[in-house]
């Protein structure tokens, strides 16, 4: 081969290298923590100061994606994030029976609320449960005077809903009356304004929503409606280039007191109590030290 030959021989292989590097995944962690949160913490501005916090304490960056939770334990298990919150027991622990995710710990909660409009077509707000609300939002609903707007995503949220129609002994699932969003927590409240109909959510979104709506809440906390957040890591053995150092260390400092005190303070002094660390007064066991981050 002449010398020209080799050169041309030597140029592609050097272009093929460039191009690998260029296409191929890095075998390196990246320097940032991956979190995925549910729309209901997202919308409330919680996750902002949480991160916040966090990265001044620790000078780890975190880049947020926001769904519901069907969602964010995708991602999670796909290895697509490292670290996520959610709000649904059930696909919580599926998720983790797959190896998708692992060390499922709880962290905060509060309550469902149904809202609907003031007037209260069903009769919702004088029922003795939960459960009872629901029943009468449909039975008014078939008799045309009443809608119900459900997030229909996968989400925490969504699967409560189908928990309580369940147990209210309802198959609302392809009902007239049934009007389902397949979106967040916040463009689904507004919706249901707009149609004056029933929703279920998070009394920390209704609260950060006040003012907004015309929907008034219309049932009280009991342990029926708890609302239980956890948090979850993506599986290091099915994932090894996660960044496992930084997703642990922001877990701990989640269950640790700098974490939990930012969470127990949040909406301080408007809207206290909006989401309840595990430390105070939960309806969960409290955390479990891990060890991982030193800067708290």
């Amino acid at each position: 081969m002449g010398a020209r030959g080799w050169s041309l021989l030597l140029l592609g292989v050097l272009g093929g290298l460039a191009l690998a590097s260029q296409t191929a995944p890095s075998a390196e962690p990246a320097n940032y923590i991956r979190l995925a949160t549910t729309t209901s913490v997202e919308d409330t501005g919680l996750t902002l100061a949480i991160t916040q916090v966090f990265q001044a304490s620790t000078g780890l960056e975190v880049r947020v994606v926001a769904g519901g939770t069907g969602r964010t334990l995708a991602l999670g298990a796909a290895g697509e994030v490292d670290v996520v919150l959610a709000h649904d027991p059930a696909q919580e622990m599926e998720a983790v029976a797959k190896g998708g995710l692992i060390e499922r710990q709880p962290l905060m909660w509060n309550y469902f609320v149904l809202l609907g409009p003031p007037q209260d077509p069903a009769g919702a707000g004088q029922a003795p449960n939960l459960v009872e609300g629901f029943r009468r939002v449909a039975r008014a609903g078939e008799q045309g005077r009443a809608v119900f707007v459900s997030r229909g995503d996968q989400s925490g949220t969504h699967g409560k809903e189908q928990e309580l129609w369940r147990l209210a002994g309802v198959s609302a699932e392809g009902r007239p009356w049934l009007k389902a969003t397949g979106q967040g927590m916040g463009p689904t409240l507004k919706i249901a304004d707009e149609l004056g109909g029933y929703v279920l959510s998070v009394d920390a979104n209704v609260r950060t929503f006040r003012g907004k709506s015309r929907l008034v809440p219309l049932t009280r906390p009991d342990k029926r409606m708890i609302n239980r957040y956890s948090v979850l890591l993506a599986n290091p053995a099915h994932h090894p280039h996660m960044n496992q150092s930084g997703a642990r260390c922001l877990v701990e400092w989640l269950l640790g007191p700098r974490g939990q005190a930012v969470i127990a303070g949040f909406g301080q002094p408007d809207h206290p109590g909006l989401f309840m660390p595990v430390g105070r007064a939960s309806p969960q066991k409290p955390p479990r030290k891990t060890g991982h981050c030193q800067s708290q």
